[in-house]
Parts: C-alpha cells; sequence; structure tokens
C-alpha cells in the first residue's frame, strides 16, 4: 500500500517517481487528475457519478519582473540581507500551479460525461491536509448526502 501511496505523490520535477515492474508511476492527476472518461468506458453502469474535490482556485500573484529576469538579479538579492526581497515565483510554485490548471480544464472537459456531479467545497483545505481527514470526510458527505438523494429519487428502475 504505501508503493501505491508514494507513488501517487510523485510529481515530476519535485518528487521522484516510483519504478515498479518497468514502470514509472506518478501522480495520476499528471495524466487524468478526473478520469470520467476512462470510467465511462470501463464501468458496467451507465451511471456516472463523478465527484471533483480539487476546484479551481483564482490565485492571483504579483511578481517583481514582467517578461524576463536576470537569474543574476535573483541570486545577488537572496544573497543580500540589505535588498528588498523580490517576489519570484520558484520552480515547484510553477510546476505545481500548471499541473493544477491543468488539471483544472481538464475536469471541467470531462464533467458533462457524468450523469451526476459533486463538488465539495475543499477551498480551505491545503493540497496536504492529510491531519483535516475528518472534517474533509464530512465536507464530501454533506456535499453529496442531498445531491445523491434528488439523484436516486429522478431515477427510473
Amino acid at each position: 500500500m504505501w508503493r501505491a501511496i508514494r507513488a501517487s505523490m510523485s510529481i515530476p520535477g519535485i518528487f521522484v517517481p516510483v519504478v515498479e515492474d518497468g514502470d514509472v508511476l506518478v501522480d495520476g492527476g499528471i495524466m487524468d487528475n478526473f478520469p470520467v472518461a476512462i470510467m465511462q468506458q470501463l464501468a458496467e453502469s451507465n451511471r456516472i457519478i463523478g465527484v471533483d474535490v480539487v476546484p479551481y482556485r483564482e490565485r492571483l500573484r504579483y511578481y517583481d519582473f514582467d517578461t524576463c529576469i536576470s537569474g543574476w538579479r535573483v541570486l545577488f538579492n537572496k544573497l543580500n540581507p540589505f535588498s528588498k526581497k523580490l517576489k519570484t515565483p520558484s520552480l515547484v510554485e510553477i510546476l505545481m500551479r500548471t499541473l493544477e490548471v491543468n488539471g483544472s480544464k481538464a475536469s471541467r472537459e470531462q464533467a458533462y460525461l457524468t450523469d451526476l456531479l459533486i463538488q465539495p467545497d475543499t477551498r480551505s483545505y491545503g493540497l496536504q491536509a492529510y491531519d483535516q481527514w475528518e472534517p474533509l470526510a464530512k465536507c464530501g458527505y454533506d456535499a453529496s448526502i442531498e445531491k445523491l438523494l434528488d439523484w436516486k429519487s429522478r431515477q427510473i428502475i
């Protein structure tokens, strides 16, 4: 189990991937964070319930550069304790945001394939809020129960 969990956290450029039986395993969100189309192909049911737990978050940031910035300027700024700190994104921030935006786009494109789409409001939780599993589970339950009961009551058997 630990290998599967570790592989699910493997983000190229951030965490080393897991190699198993010749396959390079990375976070599923890299390839498809909301695999509704795959489930539609694999499911033995013609009903698909999608749960999107990573809603798009608008994140405006203001940085101290326009179209380019000198690496020497950034290095000098970091080494000089008297200079005003430059606001520049880290490589990890850039990679994570790219994955988030791409995943959000893919999720929106596949949402129409669901018969029921549930989107719990998880904006107040961080991406690594593992210790907050109880309130997260309640958040998912609260977002789901009424929608599921309503959806079930409208189904024709």
